[in-house]
């Protein structure tokens, strides 16, 4: 989760939706416990894949 306040339905949807790409339909029909392990899930491998692009462009170096 962010290090910030979220107040309403209307914070958690511009997070999750605008922020993470979380799916419009998913966030308004799939339990919040749902999107938010989809949420980590898409950052933990957003995080993976940044890591591999960076040692090979030090290969490439």
């Amino acid at each position: 989760m962010p290090k910030f306040e979220i107040d309403s339905v209307e914070d958690l949807h511009a997070y999750y939706v605008y922020i993470i790409g979380i799916n419009d339909f998913d966030f308004w029909h799939l339990p919040i416990q749902t999107i938010h392990i989809m949420a980590e899930n898409k950052t933990a491998i957003e995080s993976f894949m940044n890591h591999e692009e960076e040692k090979q462009a030090k290969k490439k170096r």
